[in-house]
């Protein structure tokens, strides 16, 4: 997954994975000073909002919108079947 965030000073960029079917961790550096926060898939995009920080670990978790079937709200590019 491709985590963006856009921020005063422009676009950050990190990688994130699956905690949870609603939450994501990626890299605490990245959210400094976030306006907005979009995970990208092969699926699609979706907005995310900032849910923790530990600067001190570096690592941050991104909360991403519920579905009604409690399915992820995106697709994990990382279970994806590999053709063959």
């Amino acid at each position: 997954m491709r985590v963006q965030v856009n921020n005063c000073v422009g676009l950050n960029q990190g990688s994130g994975f699956f905690v949870a079917d609603d939450l994501m961790m990626t890299a605490a550096p990245s959210f400094t000073d976030a306006a907005s926060i979009a995970v990208r898939s092969s699926t699609g995009i979706v907005r995310g909002d900032l849910v923790g920080l530990d600067k001190a670990k570096g690592v941050a978790l991104v909360r991403l919108p519920a579905t009604r079937d409690g399915s992820r709200p995106i697709g994990d590019d990382a279970a994806q079947e590999v053709p063959q």
